[in-house]
């Protein structure tokens, strides 16, 4: 199992009372491989 994930502010403003607006973009991917043995519903899956 493993993942990436980046991003980057393309806007940033702040008002008078300290609050913050941002706007960005955000890339995210993960993969996971595996192998399940075991039973669901009570049905062996071996």
């Amino acid at each position: 199992m493993w993942g990436v994930e980046i991003g980057s502010d393309v806007f940033a403003r702040q008002d008078d009372q300290g609050r913050a607006d941002r706007v960005g973009a955000l890339y995210a991917h993960t993969v996971t491989r595996g192998t399940v043995f075991g039973n669901v519903l009570a049905i062996d899956n071996y």
